[in-house]
Order: structure tokens, then C-alpha cells, then sequence
């Protein structure tokens, strides 16, 4: 099959794959989450997906599934706009999906996560899963590994930031440039108290955050972007070939 992706396949097609052991690829970003000023609320679908047109384009033994565009991002909520599932329902989902995908044959699944707080649904996810069901696997990508790459601390200039910031702003203008508007952009510099963003500048257990910015994307350009971009495709080229994963250079069985 040249096309991988499950939506636009018949279901003897999937079933094929699924008695093949092929990797069930899922991208998972959110739809609607506040960028700051300068991004679109589908930052994070963008990515996740560029991602994954990046495996289907390098992979044989692979399906990539629907896209999960709603998550945990309880960081976010104070911005208009914003959309957040509780930690139970984001869970859930993720395992009630990959649940079924078991028992109609697959078993290797694999979540190009562009998320920071969708870590934690994912983490109990995978432990729920891999208990219940025999021969499970179920991996993600971790953001974290991005962020400490020498390779990124050595381009960026930003003190700290981490949400549309001088990386993600970065990648979005060598991905999407005609979605950045960057003259909007304001660094936001007030990063130092804990919690969620906030626009409430007398909060005292929150991180103040007129824009919804967690770093300074006025410091953002194209070159940090395909760089940005490059390590993510490595991070995930590294995961699916630990789960036995095969590019075009290897025959498929």
C-alpha cells in the first residue's frame, strides 16, 4: 500500500496491516490552543502532523491513524479559545482507542505527541495498556528530549520559554511561514512563579502571561526552525526503529 493513512483506506486494507504488525502512528496535537498573539490556536496539530507526513513519506511498515486533537492542556484554559479535557478523560481516550485497535489485530502503536502536559495522560495510558493486554506497545514522543539537545541550547537566546517561544515560533516559520505573524509577537519575561499561565497580572500562584507566550519568539527565525525540525525527526526516526520499525531502504516481508 502506498497510502497509509487509515482514513482513507477500506477496512481490509487496515485489517491487512494490523495481521502484518504494522506500527499504528497517531499524531496528537492540539486544535485549539492559544499561541500568543502571533500563532494560530492549531500550532500544535500542524507540527504533529508535518511529523507524521515525515514517517509516512520514510516508513514501509506503518499506518498513520487519525489525528487526536484534544488532549490535557489545563495550562492554557484562561486563554479564549482554549480546550481541555480532564487528565481521566485524555487518558481514556487514548486507551479506549488503542483498546479496540488491539482486539481488531494491532499491537505496536506509536503517539508523535507535540504536547509538554500530554505527557501525563499518555504515561498512564501506556502503563494501563501494556498491563492489560498481551504483547502491547505503546510508545510517545517527549518533547523534553527537544529541549535538551545541545544542538537547540546552542541556537536559542531566550532565557527560558517553552510554549510558542523562540523555538516553536521558530519551526512554525520554516514549516508554516504564512501563518506566523510575527510582528505580533511580545516576549513574555514574568516566568518565574509556578502554575498555569495566566493573564491575571496580580496572581500569586500562576505564571503571569499577558499574551499566553512562555518565552520570547521575537528571537524566532527560519534556520533554528529546520533545526528544530530535524531533531524531532530524528528523535522519532530513533523511536520507531527501536520498535522495529522499517524505511524504504529495507524490503518489507
Amino acid at each position: 500500500m502506498q497510502n497509509k493513512k487509515m482514513a482513507e483506506l477500506t477496512w481490509p486494507e487496515i485489517e491487512f496491516a494490523f495481521k502484518k504488525n504494522w506500527i499504528v502512528v497517531i499524531p496528537l496535537g492540539a486544535v485549539c490552543k492559544e499561541h500568543g498573539y502571533h500563532l494560530p490556536m492549531n500550532t500544535d496539530l500542524i507540527l504533529a502532523e508535518k511529523l507524521a507526513d515525515h514517517v509516512q513519506a520514510n516508513y514501509q511498515n506503518i499506518l498513520i491513524a487519525p489525528s487526536i486533537t484534544e488532549s490535557y492542556f489545563p495550562s492554557f484554559t484562561q486563554y479564549p479559545g482554549s480546550c481541555s479535557l480532564t487528565l481521566n478523560t485524555a487518558t481514556n481516550l487514548i486507551v479506549q482507542r488503542c483498546a479496540l485497535w488491539y482486539q481488531q489485530g494491532a499491537k505496536r502503536f506509536y503517539v508523535i505527541n507535540n504536547g509538554v502536559s500530554t505527557n501525563q495522560p499518555l504515561k498512564l495510558a501506556k502503563a494501563t495498556l501494556e498491563k492489560s493486554y498481551l504483547n502491547l506497545q505503546l510508545e510517545y514522543l517527549d518533547l523534553a528530549s527537544l529541549h535538551e539537545d545541545p544542538r537547540i541550547k546552542s541556537i536559542l537566546k531566550q532565557k527560558r520559554g517553552t510554549h510558542a517561544d523562540e523555538l516553536e515560533t521558530s519551526i512554525m516559520m520554516h514549516i508554516a511561514p504564512h501563518l506566523v505573524q510575527l510582528e505580533k509577537a511580545i516576549p513574555e519575561a514574568n516566568l518565574n512563579k509556578p502554575g498555569p499561565l495566566t493573564r491575571d497580572v496580580n496572581a500569586t500562584d500562576k505564571t503571569i502571561s499577558i499574551s499566553g507566550v512562555w518565552g520570547d519568539p521575537t528571537l524566532a527565525c527560519k534556520e533554528k526552525g529546520e533545526i528544530g525540525l530535524m531533531i524531532l525527526q530524528e528523535l522519532i526516526d530513533s523511536q520507531l526503529h527501536s520498535m522495529g520499525a522499517q524505511n524504504f531502504a529495507i524490503p518489507i516481508n
